[in-house]
């Protein structure tokens, strides 16, 4: 698997499970603002969004011989933004949400770990709080 074919089975995977059922703003990787579930830039989210990264970490090789496997790990990281003053309920149900549709899931060749969350933040206006689902992905060359 392509680091490009990883990322994209990463982000579909989020679209399809996260973003389009919560209709929630979501802001991918060197996107400059945040677009919708329709793929249409928002200038300013309102409420609950979330900014998705995927970091792919060093690519190790898994098995010899005929059929060699290399394993890519990664961490994909979802800050979920909320305005400063109206509490944590809606960031930590979001969280339960990415929580269900990724645990211990494999899927498009992309398997997942458990979901963390990793402590609060403020920036700007905003309430954060950062979550983080280690995966890895074999590329079998033969």
């Amino acid at each position: 698997m392509t680091f490009e074919a990883l990322a994209n089975a990463i982000r579909t995977r989020f679209r399809t499970e996260i973003q389009v059922p919560q209709s929630i703003v979501v802001q991918y990787d060197n996107f400059p603002r945040p677009i919708d579930k329709t793929n249409a830039e928002v200038n300013q989210p309102e409420g609950v969004w979330v900014k998705l990264a995927v970091e792919e970490g060093i690519t190790a090789q898994a098995s010899l011989g005929i059929g060699k496997r290399f394993r890519v790990p990664g961490v994909m990281r979802a800050m979920i933004h909320q305005p400063i003053g109206l509490g944590d309920q809606a960031p930590r149900a979001m969280f339960d949400k990415i929580n269900a549709k990724f645990r211990a899931v494999t899927a498009a060749g992309v398997t997942y770990s458990t979901p963390t969350m990793n402590g609060t933040r403020t920036e700007g206006r905003w309430f954060i709080l950062d979550v983080s689902c280690p995966f890895y992905a074999d590329d079998v060359e033969t």
